[in-house]
């Protein structure tokens, strides 16, 4: 339901959304991983969490969302009966994280930090 107001809040208020869409995927993908098992489409996945607008995804879209899902730690297996990429429900439950940001700081801002500020003061 949030990646459906997403797509389509007014004003501008999907900016304000964007604050939540990592952490609302994440949760998403934590809850189907214990409600679904063993495997899901993952043409379904990238549905649900609205890497796609509701229509058949792509191949970029699936490649967009797969490699989201394994940067959180879920296992995509493709299914040799279809040949389609599944998620892997089962084997990724235990192993489901949510990675910390590459440029966060302890105290909050980039900008703060010590060896830029005392190469801007060298300089200066």
């Amino acid at each position: 339901m949030f990646f459906r107001l997403y797509k389509t809040a007014p004003n501008l208020n999907f900016y304000l959304m964007d604050l939540y869409v990592e952490r609302m995927r994440f949760e998403a993908l934590r809850c189907m991983s214990r409600s679904y098992r063993p495997t899901l489409p993952l043409e379904v996945i990238a549905r649900m969490l609205g890497f796609t607008n509701g229509a058949q995804a792509d191949k970029d879209v699936l490649d967009e969302c797969e490699e989201w899902v394994k940067a959180h730690g879920g296992q995509v297996v493709v299914d040799s009966a279809s040949s389609e990429r599944q998620f892997d429900a089962k084997a990724s439950a235990a192993t489901l994280f949510m990675p910390e940001p590459e440029d966060a700081v302890a105290h909050g801002d980039a900008n703060l930090a010590v060896n830029d500020f005392l190469t801007r003061s060298a300089q200066a």
